[in-house]
C-alpha cells in the first residue's frame, strides 16, 4: 500500500511522515474509533504503519447515548 505524496505540501508530507514514525515506534497500537474522521485518519496511518499490530476498536458506554456515537 503507499500514500500519494503528489498532491500532499511539503508540510503535509512531513507531518504524514511524523505521524507514520510515532505509530511505528509503538510497534503496536489500538485505536479508539468513532467514525468520524480524525479516528478514521489514525486508524488508516495506524494500519499503513503497522498492518496486523494495529486495532480499532469501539465501545458502549452509557455515558454517550448511541445517537452521540456515530
Amino acid at each position: 500500500m503507499t500514500i500519494a505524496t503528489n498532491t500532499l505540501s511539503p508540510v503535509l508530507v512531513d507531518k504524514r511522515d511524523r505521524l507514520l514514525d510515532v505509530l511505528r515506534d509503538c510497534r503496536k497500537v489500538v485505536v479508539a474509533f468513532s467514525g468520524g474522521i480524525d479516528s478514521t485518519v489514525v486508524a488508516k496511518a495506524a494500519v499503513f504503519a503497522l498492518g496486523a499490530q494495529a486495532s480499532a476498536v469501539t465501545a458502549d458506554s452509557a455515558s454517550v447515548p448511541r445517537a452521540e456515537g456515530g
